[in-house]
């Protein structure tokens, strides 16, 4: 099925309205119906979960974690691999609050 749009200047466009949106199609490699997300991680690769970080608490200590993080910002992979490149800035601004001002402490349920 096909929309027609008018767009400016009375240009139209056809649409194909049949296609669901990417977020909406599912894989068909297996019986379940599942979205198809690059992004979202096996459950097999999860171990665990880190410790929440402190975080600052100033204005100026904040002014230095992003002096910290546009200084650092050429040493992260390129852009070409996103997965590798998020991976890398999100373990960067870990590591950076971690060491800098702490983790907290994990609360065990009993």
């Amino acid at each position: 099925m096909h929309k027609k749009i008018q767009l400016k200047d009375n240009q139209t466009n056809e649409v194909d309205d049949t296609a669901s949106p990417p977020e909406q199609q599912t894989s068909h490699k297996s019986s379940r119906t599942t979205p198809i997300s690059p992004s979202t991680p096996a459950s097999d690769t999860i171990e665990s979960t880190l410790p929440g970080t402190k975080l600052p608490k100033t204005s100026t200590q904040w002014s230095e974690a992003n002096v910290y993080f546009q200084l650092q910002q050429q040493s992260l992979p390129s852009y070409d691999n996103i997965d590798n490149f998020t991976s890398a800035f999100q373990q960067m601004i870990y590591n950076y609050f971690a060491t800098n001002y702490g983790t907290l402490k994990q609360q065990h349920s009993q």
